[in-house]
């Protein structure tokens, strides 16, 4: 009889364990799922805005008639860019940072400021 018992609490802990496997894979389905997501979605809006600068930029271009208008122009572009690499960054860290934490991310537009992150 103890070894009958024995067997079938050895059972339960094995099928426990089981589940929390199970369990576990999903979870991190999920979490690389919404990972690859986000990663998407930015690196989409990245891309988009790079272009939208992009064709500005040139448009600007045409018109320049001097050295000096040129480079204001490309002041003014690459004060963009680094803009947007920044705010790429912040949104890319608060969708993982929300995937860390089991929420589910979206692209956002715009960043967070510090105040709205904490």
């Amino acid at each position: 009889m103890a070894a009958k018992q024995k067997s079938s609490a050895t059972f339960e802990v094995v099928e426990d364990f089981n589940t929390l496997i199970s369990e576990t894979a999903g979870r991190r389905r999920e979490m690389m799922e919404a990972g690859l997501e986000a990663w998407t979605q930015e690196a989409q809006h990245f891309y988009d805005e790079l272009s939208q600068q992009g064709r500005t930029a040139l448009e600007q271009l045409k018109a320049c008639q001097s050295p000096v208008d040129v480079l204001s122009v490309e002041q003014v572009w690459l004060a963009a860019r680094s803009k947007a690499y920044m705010e790429s960054g912040v949104r890319f860290a608060q969708a993982f940072a929300a995937i860390a934490q089991g929420h589910k991310a979206a692209a956002t537009s715009e960043p967070a400021t510090p105040s709205q992150a904490s």
